[in-house]
């Protein structure tokens, strides 16, 4: 059974795909592989971020980083629907 000891948010999930990211937040992450995990709705955040960009090479960097994290950190899911959940999401960031 694996312990989860850490639920990351959008801050130190992006850290390994920043131009000039922080070495120390780097080592924590190797060191806890096993131990973190985020919740669904920050991956989609990131997600829905990145497809708001323009189509180039950035975001298909960002695209592809999520893709390979959709499996690892572990996803914390929640009782809500997706469906019923990301659509107000959406709909609220695209007025910002």
């Amino acid at each position: 059974m694996i312990l989860l000891k850490f639920l990351l948010d959008t801050n130190i999930l992006s850290e390994p795909i920043r131009p000039e990211p922080i070495l120390h937040v780097l080592e924590k992450l190797e060191q806890h592989q096993n131990e973190i995990a985020t919740a669904t709705v920050v991956w989609h955040e990131m997600l829905f971020g990145c497809q708001r960009l323009p189509v180039s090479r950035k975001r298909q960097k960002l695209e592809q980083y999520l893709y390979q994290t959709s499996t690892h950190p572990t996803l914390a899911g929640f009782a809500i629907k997706p469906d019923r959940f990301s659509k107000p999401v959406r709909f609220f960031f695209a007025l910002k």
